[in-house]
């Protein structure tokens, strides 16, 4: 009887062990190999359930929590679903955020390290509402309301005059919203020594121009651009198809599917930080990181008329029919 009971708590304890996957991050959300690498981890317990989201907490390397939430993606890149909570390396709460399918989607709440709100945004793809481009997506959001680190309110409703830090940005700006989107003439300096203005009307950027550090003036029609390769992406994967030069053992193998590469577009438009998250084997991933990293320059992404390094994450497809595509 004694060792039919240890038998059954041996299946149960089996059918309940979760999967768990660990990854190593730097601060531009590139994946690294190693936890000496990295400035944060992310641990992933895996839904055990299929339709149920995966729970993500990320680590500072002083241990403290960063980040904490779910996900519908079991990594290493993931895809927010609900609330998400994030702190600083102190571990003060910075914000509450809610996402659907990986996008921000409902009410957000930014916090000052004394722990009083700082404001409140509500975010929504589908909402008609002013574009805003954090450099990876457009996003849509309304500001309901604003607070001073005393609690003063000095925008309600969304109406008002509001002069704004981001630290973890590098920029400082002020100007008016009417109805929860900017209007007007917005004035800042991003990254420290780079003097913008901009003229939004109903939320919609209109013109901007940036006067550099060496006093160059510069004039712009978007607040953000992505970085691109020179020609456009479908001349990208033009070049990729030409270089890429299928590994034997892959070609007698029939190894085909989809290859996922990360890397930094850095402001001169070179590439660094070049990782590959899934592989098929058989020097397939090898092969094409050679090509990646062989790459010219593509043209930088820029905020605000000045240059910014962004993080990419790249499919490659292999077909063992045709050249490598993006699928």
């Amino acid at each position: 009887m004694k060792h039919l009971l240890f038998l059954v708590l041996l299946v149960s304890l089996s059918a309940s062990a979760q999967k768990i996957n660990t990854f190593y991050f730097k601060k531009e959300d590139v994946f690294v190999g190693t936890k000496d690498e990295a400035d944060y981890i992310r641990i992933i317990t895996v839904a055990l359930t299929k339709g149920e989201f995966s729970d993500v907490k990320e680590y500072y390397r002083n241990d403290l929590l960063k980040r904490e939430g779910k996900s519908s993606s079991s990594g290493p890149h993931i895809s927010w679903e609900g609330n998400v909570v994030s702190y600083d390396t102190t571990g003060t709460k910075v914000s509450e955020i809610t996402y659907k399918k990986g996008l921000l989607s409902g009410e957000a709440s930014f916090y000052y390290t004394n722990g009083q709100l700082k404001k409140t945004l509500v975010y929504g793809v589908d909402m008609g509402m002013d574009k805003v481009i954090d450099i990876r997506r457009t996003i849509k959001y309304k500001l309901a309301n604003y607070y001073a680190p005393n609690g003063t309110e000095l925008l309600k409703n969304g109406n008002g005059f509001i002069s704004e830090v981001d630290t973890e940005n590098d920029l400082a700006e002020e100007g008016n919203y009417v109805n929860g989107l900017k209007d007007g003439i917005w004035k800042g300096v991003f990254k420290k020594d780079n003097a913008y203005e901009e003229v939004f009307k109903d939320g919609e950027f209109v013109s901007g121009k940036v006067k550099l550090a060496d006093g160059t003036v510069n004039e712009y029609s978007k607040d953000a651009e992505l970085p691109d390769y020179r020609g456009g992406m479908t001349k990208f994967y033009e070049y990729f198809a030409r270089n890429y030069k299928y590994p034997p053992m892959a070609r007698e193998g029939g190894i085909g599917g989809r290859l996922l590469i990360s890397f930094v577009v850095e402001k001169d438009g070179s590439l660094s930080g070049i990782n590959l998250l899934k592989d098929l084997g058989y020097g397939t991933g090898e092969e094409a990181l050679r090509v990646i990293r062989e790459t010219r320059r593509w043209v930088p992404g820029r905020q605000h008329g000045v240059p910014v390094k962004v993080s990419f994450t790249l499919p490659i497809q292999l077909q063992m029919t045709s050249s490598p595509s993006r699928k």
